[in-house]
C-alpha cells in the first residue's frame, strides 16, 4: 500500500511566517484581520482582497525563501508514523519551481524547500518511515507522478489534485482522498461536489477517519 502526502500547506505550516511578514509591513492590518489560527487559504483570501495580489506575491517570495522560521502542522509527525505502521509506503511530493517571484526570483526556492523538509525529517527521526521525497517542476508533472505511484491514500490541500487523480482511477481502484484544510478554528468548509473527497481540518482528523472514531 502507498500513501502520497503533499508538502506545502499540508505538512509545512506557513501561517505564522505569513502573519509575521504582514505584522512587519502593516501592524494595524495584522491586528484587525490576521489570525494565524485560521487556514492559510482564509489568510490568503483576506490579504489578496484587502491588500492586493502584489502584497500576496511579496508574502510568497518571503516565506518560500526561508529555511528557518517555518513550522510544520501539529500532529503530522505522529500521523505519518501511524500510516507507516499500518503498512503504507509514504511519499512526500510537492510542486515547486526552481526559482520564486519578485524578491526571490534569484533564489533557488526548491533547494530551500528540500533543505527544510529533509532537516525536519532528520530532526523528527522520520527517516525510517519515508519512502521518497520528490519535488516536481509543474503541477502536471506532480499529477503524472501521482498517477504513476497510484496511492491508496492521497493527502493534499488542493481539490484540483484530488479530482484529477479520481478521474484517472478505474472502477474498482481504491483511494482515500483527504483534502487538508489546516485550521485551528471551526471554519465554514465549501462542500465538494465529489463526495469521495474527505474534508479534514487537522492531521488528527486523518487518524480519526482511519480509525473510525
Amino acid at each position: 500500500m502507498k500513501a502520497i502526502v503533499d508538502i506545502d500547506n499540508t505538512l509545512v505550516d506557513y501561517r505564522l511566517a505569513i502573519a509575521n511578514f504582514i505584522k512587519n509591513i502593516d501592524a494595524d492590518f495584522f491586528v484587525n484581520y490576521i489570525d494565524p489560527k485560521q487556514s492559510v487559504f482564509k489568510i490568503k483570501e483576506i490579504i489578496k482582497s484587502k491588500l492586493g495580489d502584489d502584497i500576496w506575491q511579496n508574502v510568497q517570495s518571503d516565506i518560500y525563501s526561508k529555511v528557518h522560521g517555518i513550522q510544520f502542522y501539529e500532529g503530522s509527525i505522529n500521523s505519518l508514523i501511524f500510516l507507516a505502521n499500518k503498512g503504507y509506503k509514504l511519499y512526500l511530493i510537492s510542486h515547486r519551481t526552481n526559482y520564486g517571484m519578485g524578491s526571490s526570483s534569484k533564489i533557488n526556492i526548491r533547494e530551500i524547500s528540500l533543505l527544510r523538509i529533509f532537516k525536519w525529517i532528520k530532526e523528527t527521526s522520520l527517516s525510517p518511515y519515508i519512502s521518497g521525497v520528490i519535488f516536481c517542476e509543474t503541477k502536471k508533472e506532480k499529477i503524472d507522478l501521482i498517477k504513476h505511484i497510484k496511492p491508496q491514500i492521497l493527502i493534499d490541500d488542493l481539490i484540483s489534485i484530488h479530482k484529477e487523480y479520481l478521474d484517472y482511477l478505474k472502477p474498482g481502484d481504491q483511494c482515500i482522498n483527504f483534502l487538508f484544510q489546516g485550521s485551528n478554528l471551526i471554519e465554514p468548509v465549501k462542500i465538494n461536489q465529489d463526495l469521495s473527497v474527505i474534508n479534514i481540518n487537522s492531521w488528527n482528523d486523518i487518524y480519526k477517519n482511519l480509525n473510525g472514531s
